[in-house]
């Protein structure tokens, strides 16, 4: 599982740090394997002493997060609060992902639950979303996930060019 945005971004922070506190342990009672990578710009002490080099690893400041999403099964968007529009998802779906967020998560976008993503608001449904597609990749994979149209990949990929 992955969580990619901008850790200078303080709902970005609280998402993360309440996805490992809350959400995490309960994947890993149900997938041992489960692991949590969280990249994103300008990684705050609190969320760096979250890498425990096993089951929770940081990237902070990388200067591509195309090969984390490519090496990720589940992309998750634990945000509980925020405005504006998540690129985060975008970016995600666009690479084909699976996608469990909060509403507010995927908030100002044309998106189907169950369809282009998953919602789930309390901690059970995030932890079953995320425990399933952690467990069972191939199930991630099969999401019909067709969210993303040939316009909006033009204007990620206009919007990440560096």
């Amino acid at each position: 599982m992955c969580f990619i945005g901008s850790l200078t971004y303080q709902p970005n922070v609280e998402a993360v740090l309440h996805f490992h506190r809350n959400v995490l342990p309960k994947i890993r009672g149900l997938n041992a394997n489960a692991r949590f990578i969280v990249v994103g710009m300008s990684a705050p002490p609190t969320i760096l002493s979250l890498q425990d080099g096993k089951t929770c690893f940081v990237a902070s400041s990388v200067p591509d997060v195309r090969p984390y999403l490519d090496a990720a099964t589940l992309i998750v968007v634990p945000l509980l609060s925020g405005a504006g529009t998540k690129l985060k998802v975008l970016e995600a779906l666009a690479h084909g992902k699976a996608v469990v967020s909060t509403a507010i998560g995927s908030e100002g976008l044309n998106l189907r639950p169950g369809v282009d993503l998953e919602i789930a608001e309390a901690r059970n449904l995030l932890r079953a979303h995320a425990s399933d597609c952690s467990a069972t990749p191939r199930r991630a994979a099969e999401w019909p996930i067709r969210a993303v149209n040939a316009s909006c990949l033009s204007i990620l990929g206009n919007a990440f060019q560096t």
